[in-house]
């Protein structure tokens, strides 16, 4: 594919977002979708000029629908938690979704290091902080959040390991 403009990008991200939004069920459709969406935002910077984040608006409300979120098929779930880790990255340190979407997340760490998923907990908790939220019950939102942290080792290169 051709490098696109940012105003292409702006266009193709506005239009795969109201397509999300009038998203189709079948796993057949979502998923193209949801790789093109991915792939898409991709290319899109860590705090991005006003007009990217404008053509990002309706793809970051579609991928929290309930519909996608809790798809029955579970290939449609890994695409809607991989575009929503690359809507978190560009919005970082910002969150992008309100305390009641956040709260429904959850973390899942691979790699084939060996490690159970408390002590992936701990190693979060050594840095994690109250930057978004110093709001109180602030150590009580933490604890929540690495109740929903989790590990799985495997090799990369594994499919079986990735299914496991």
């Amino acid at each position: 594919m051709l490098p696109l403009s940012d105003k292409e990008l702006e266009e193709r991200l506005s239009a795969a977002g109201n397509s999300l939004l009038h998203h189709p069920s079948s796993p057949d459709e979502l998923l193209p979708l949801l790789d093109q969406i991915e792939e898409l935002l991709q290319k899109v910077e860590q705090s991005p000029a006003r007009s990217m984040q404008t053509a990002l608006s309706p793809l970051t409300k579609a991928l929290v629908a309930e519909e996608l979120l809790k798809h029955s098929d579970v290939d449609v779930k890994v695409g809607v938690a991989s575009c929503i880790s690359e809507i978190t990255r560009i919005t970082a340190p910002d969150a992008p979704y309100d305390d009641d979407k956040m709260k429904n997340f959850v973390v899942f760490g691979y790699s084939r290091t060996k490690m159970s998923d408390e002590e992936l907990r701990n190693m979060i908790s050594r840095t994690l902080t109250c930057r978004i939220d110093k709001r109180e019950n602030c150590e009580e939102k933490m604890t929540e959040f690495l109740k929903r942290c989790f590990y799985h080792s495997g090799q990369y290169d594994s499919e079986q390991h990735f299914s496991d």
